[in-house]
């Protein structure tokens, strides 16, 4: 008995020494310092650049940052404060198992937390990625949504938004009225129609031109948007969920009351884009056959999640998902797909000056129209 304890203690102690010593191999440096590591048991090493990001779209203030690195295993490697924006892990084993999954997770002060699961670190080079940290409490700037700069930038924006108005004037009214009322219903309408407009035209045709109206009624809120699309977009989505770029769900109508078919977008792990066909509802807009659609962008691409963490909580505390939050989500998940999602809007800390009190920066000079209809 005794020497199956003494066995049993000296396995015990060969793992945790291998185990300190592969530990202490990671290194995490910020670019200005050192790297200094330890010889590896193993054959072979990498190493990820991480870039940290604010909601601007910008690389975040230098300042320090809990960064924690974890392998495929779950076995944590690093766990420390670092100074970002920009930080690299070197001399990371690759054992060309499910180990070379790594996990990072972010963390500063006043702001939200932000990860990434799933980094696959490349044999030669360093595998980049980035992430963005949003501050707790933060205002919607919407300088780059103003009128004309969606015409210059964004004209198919433009048109979709204009659809069913009579002249400019009465539909740049009719925006600007959904930005300063409900700045949230927004930024979900200007997430939708950047992630429409970011499918790789190798694989799909444009998707903006099918959009023919969009329903401007309470249907608009922040997680979804309804409206008409042409009857063919319908053919369009199947095609693509054929060749595997979308998921069609199997009973469409359980989610989303009256629908016929939905189609979720598969390229990303987290904030992708589900489109909702209601075919019963059809309407002849400019001589085109038009069915009703729904759009919405979801936290979750697997089922279990999406039900568990998003449809179930938000049906009992009556919560809608978070723009902002998709916002953060699917624009992390683009750029380390390198496709990019810039909406025309960005996030601010609080303490800058919110939409409604910045006057004649963003408002227009005919700003007592907009009082009149509210």
């Amino acid at each position: 008995m005794t020497n199956i304890f003494r066995y049993v203690l000296l396995f015990a102690i060969t793992l945790s020494v291998t185990a300190g010593l592969e530990r202490s191999a990671i290194s995490a440096t910020t670019p200005s310092a050192s790297t200094k590591t330890s010889p590896l048991p193993v054959t072979q090493t990498s190493s990820i650049k991480l870039f940290i990001y604010d909601g601007t779209r910008r690389l975040a203030a230098g300042e320090p940052m809990l960064v924690r690195l974890r392998d495929g295993e779950g076995k944590e490697l690093f766990n420390g404060y670092l100074k970002g924006p920009t930080i690299q892990f070197t001399a990371l084993p690759i054992r060309n198992n499910y180990r070379d999954s790594y996990t990072i997770t972010v963390s500063a002060r006043n702001n939200k937390s932000a990860g990434l699961v799933g980094v696959k670190v490349q044999k030669a080079g360093v595998t980049q990625v980035s992430l963005m940290l949003v501050a707790r409490v933060v205002v919607y700037d919407f300088r780059q949504a103003r009128w004309q700069a969606l015409k210059t930038h964004n004209p198919e924006f433009v048109r979709i938004i204009s659809a069913g108005t009579a002249s400019d004037t009465e539909a740049m009214v009719r925006y600007y009225q959904l930005l300063l009322q409900s700045p949230d219903s927004a930024a979900c309408l200007l997430n939708i129609l950047t992630a429409l407009d970011s499918f790789p035209a190798a694989r799909l045709p444009p998707l903006l031109p099918f959009v023919q109206e969009l329903t401007w009624d309470y249907t608009m809120s922040q997680d979804r948007v309804y409206g008409y699309v042409a009857a063919e977009f319908i053919e369009v989505i199947a095609a693509a969920a054929r060749g595997k770029m979308f998921s069609r769900a199997a009973f469409p109508s359980i989610e989303h009351q009256g629908a016929t078919s939905s189609f979720r977008e598969l390229s990303f792990a987290e904030a992708n884009l589900q489109i909702t066909f209601h075919e019963r509802n059809r309407k002849l807009i400019n001589g085109r056959d038009c069915v009703r659609v729904e759009f919405d962008i979801d936290y979750y691409r697997d089922l279990f999640s999406h039900l568990f963490l998003e449809v179930i909580p938000n049906t009992v505390s009556t919560h809608r998902t978070d723009p902002q939050k998709v916002y953060r989500l699917r624009w992390t998940a683009s750029i380390n797909a390198n496709r990019p999602f810039a909406p025309p809007y960005v996030l601010r800390q609080s303490n800058e000056k919110p939409l409604a009190a910045r006057g004649s920066q963003i408002l227009p000079p005919w700003r007592w129209k907009i009082r009149r209809h509210e």
